[in-house]
């Protein structure tokens, strides 16, 4: 099932797995600084980067330049930023809180405007002037997968599945709560140097049989649609995640 510049890492649980990812972080992280002193890293939302975000901030707290990294999010919900459903919210409670980051390293989506749309294209401007001329390549993207196939707010049967252009787009009408929401679309993740996907539980085990497919139907599982252009894609799977890939 692995395709080029493609692989998968598999391991009993999710503390496991998101240790070995930390690991590979910090030294992704490192690579990117001594190449161009920086490093963009883009967050995922939900439940399962939590425990990711505590390794971080505590077992590696010493061994990353914080001080380095630039945060945006692959995706966010269009609340405000204080919202319970909000993902800058999540990575604060668990990640920022703990660290001593700079507001000028942190690029939440700017869900205060007064339409998604607005977010979105004040997004994308924010991420171009970011990086400038040279074009917006990141150096990580996470992302984590749903049951349904979709990944950041990437939904099955989603207009913004086909969209090529823009880098950042507003999606309404989201088969989850809330309805509005803000998304990396597949143009800006693809250009990514290194992504990764988180995925734990056996609600996603089908879901990942899908992406892994040697021809994935990308309309009805969007994450099947994440291929980097010269980027490594990285899999990171719990055994109940990887239940049909390890028969």
């Amino acid at each position: 099932m692995a395709r080029r510049n493609q692989r998968i890492e598999i391991r009993e649980s999710l503390e496991v797995l998101s240790r070995a990812l930390a690991a590979d972080l910090a030294d992704q992280i490192a690579e990117s600084v001594a190449a161009r002193e920086i490093c963009s890293l883009a967050l995922s939302g939900g439940n399962t980067p939590q425990t990711l975000h505590r390794i971080l901030a505590g077992e590696f707290r010493e061994q990353i330049p914080w001080d380095k990294i630039h945060f945006f999010w692959g995706d966010e919900r269009y609340v405000p930023l204080d919202d319970e459903q909000s993902n800058f919210l999540m990575a604060k409670k668990t990640l920022f809180r703990f660290l001593e980051i700079d507001d000028s390293q942190i690029h939440p989506v700017p869900t205060q405007l007064k339409t998604s749309a607005d977010a979105a294209r004040r997004y994308e401007e924010e991420i171009r002037k970011f990086f400038g001329e040279s074009g917006p390549t990141l150096d990580i993207v996470l992302l984590g997968l749903g049951g349904d196939g979709h990944t950041a707010s990437l939904f099955p049967g989603n207009p913004v599945l086909k969209e090529q252009s823009r880098l950042v787009a507003p999606v309404c009408h989201s088969p989850k709560p809330p309805p509005d929401r803000i998304t990396f679309t597949y143009p800006l993740i693809n250009r990514t140097r290194r992504i990764h996907f988180l995925v734990s539980g056996a609600g996603k085990a089908e879901a990942v049989r899908r992406c892994l497919e040697n021809e994935p139907d990308i309309k009805q599982t969007p994450a099947a649609g994440i291929a980097p252009r010269s980027g490594e894609l990285v899999w990171w799977l719990d055994d109940e995640a990887a239940k049909y890939l390890l028969v």
